[in-house]
């Protein structure tokens, strides 16, 4: 089994020579994995994209360019969304920028391969069609199987790759996939569980 160390870092970033005391101490923790994601932070500072508040990081396995391709394809399909629907900053740090929506694992490339196959979304929204009409022509376009037998072959959430291809799943993954494919198109969008 895999071990997971997710710890939050708290990214605020006052000078290029100034490291918070809760960022070394994330870095200290990573291991062999540092410098990756001394990467990671250097890429952030040096594009500007500070990001203030909470980043979960899988620091013992995502590489620097996997966290800086996700943080700069997320940054790009914010700003690709029409104004009028472009979430606020702070929407798009909760809602938007996570690279990971459950527990589902994690893989090099979805953000980009997602945003390539729906980016006809924001082109959508571009071109003035009500929100509400493009968020329909997306769940049409999900063929979706709900089948309990699947954590008979595959024990664990489904990826997002895995789930595209096979589209059979819990209803958990088909969500887990569902909010990848609105963040990947610069949509804010999030996991949340109501009881029934």
């Amino acid at each position: 089994m895999r071990l997971l160390l997710n710890i939050i870092i708290l990214i605020l970033v006052h000078s290029c020579s100034e490291i918070p005391t809760e960022v070394d101490n994330a870095l200290a923790l990573s291991g062999e994995n540092r410098p990756e994601l001394e990467k990671v932070l250097d890429s952030i500072t040096e594009k500007g994209k500070t990001t203030p508040g909470e980043v979960k990081y899988d620091i013992l396995e995502f590489t620097a360019e996997e966290l800086i391709e996700n943080i700069d394809l997320a940054f790009e399909a914010w700003q690709e969304i029409p104004e009028e629907y472009r979430a606020d900053f702070k929407t798009f740090c909760d809602y938007i920028l996570p690279y990971r929506s459950y527990d589902e694992p994690l893989e090099p490339h979805a953000r980009r391969y997602l945003k390539e196959k729906y980016k006809w979304v924001p082109e959508m929204l571009e071109q003035g069609v009500p929100v509400k009409q493009v968020l329909d022509s997306v769940s049409i376009r999900f063929n979706y199987r709900f089948t309990l037998e699947v954590r008979d072959y595959y024990p664990t959430p489904l990826s997002v790759f895995h789930f595209d291809r096979s589209r059979p799943g819990l209803c958990q993954d088909a969500v887990t996939y569902l909010v990848n494919v609105f963040r990947s198109v610069g949509l804010p969008c999030a996991n949340k569980f109501v009881p029934q």
